[in-house]
């Protein structure tokens, strides 16, 4: 039982640091969104094993503070500057749209590890939760508008 009530608690903190993360405003950092991941492993391990969020967690520990941050801003930067192509109607086929999806793919690749399953998990968690505050800046219009350029 003090167990089960321990795994409640990581949860709870976990989703109140989300909440406050995201009521003012501000993208979660890798490290949030692997701890988050984490406490719901623990809570139900519908979408990732163990040993999928240890390998993601292991991952993000072993980078370097300054390289992770890079990293999370060249993601946000190409995610934005899609966004930009998709308001401005600028067709997915088109070759500067392609060549950012590439990016945002090669992107994705890093952070699920090069691991097919785990990004196939993360897909399938956010196509059964599409509103959840985990999207970061991508909804289900960005996310078929790169699957589009990517064909």
């Amino acid at each position: 039982m003090k167990k089960d009530i321990q795994i409640q608690q990581n949860l709870l903190n976990e989703l109140e640091i989300t909440i406050e993360i995201i009521r003012s405003k501000k993208m979660m950092s890798v490290k949030e969104i692997t701890d988050l991941l984490a406490a719901m492993k623990l809570y139900q391990e519908k979408y990732f094993t163990k040993e999928q969020l240890d390998s993601i967690k292991d991952f993000y520990t072993k980078m370097d503070k300054d390289e992770r941050k890079a990293a999370e801003k060249n993601f946000n930067t190409i995610l934005d500057k899609i966004r930009v192509e998709k308001d401005k109607g600028t067709p997915a086929s088109n070759s500067k749209v392609r060549r950012l999806a590439k990016e945002w793919s090669s992107m994705l690749r890093s952070i699920t590890i090069g691991d097919a399953d785990i990004r196939k998990q993360a897909e399938r968690f956010h196509a059964e939760t599409p509103d959840n505050e985990l999207q970061f800046g991508m909804d289900g219009e960005i996310y078929q508008y790169i699957q589009e350029a990517l064909k």
